[in-house]
């Protein structure tokens, strides 16, 4: 008796991976652009005060503190509100920019055939 080997062909779920790459992007863009427009005082007061909240030391514990100081190219304190904060800030920036070469590189090809 040959037991059943559970194999999976990648190809299959392209356009599920492709999906969830576009829904990565998008969520990439608006971390990065909203990083730019908010401030500090803008966390720890008003409708956004719920990130400033104390509680136990958690993995995303000062993230968005990190993320907005990353947007303002203060690396040092990026890394004291959260040390993992930069690396994913730079992961969404460059998933970011991939998405955007990804749609003018179609928009491109596109204009091009007609």
């Amino acid at each position: 008796m040959q037991a059943n080997k559970l194999t999976v062909n990648p190809l299959e779920y392209a356009t599920e991976f492709r999906i969830l790459w576009a829904l990565s992007v998008l969520v990439s863009v608006l971390v990065v652009a909203v990083s730019f427009l908010l401030t500090p005082p803008n966390l720890d007061s008003g409708i956004m005060s719920f990130l400033s909240i104390p509680h136990d030391h958690c993995l995303f514990c000062g993230m968005s503190h990190s993320m907005i100081m990353m947007s303002d190219w203060r690396f040092g304190e990026a890394f004291s509100w959260n040390a993992g904060g930069p690396f994913l800030y730079a992961i969404m920036v460059a998933n970011s920019l991939g998405g955007l070469v990804v749609v003018f590189r179609n928009t491109i090809r596109k204009n091009l055939k007609t």
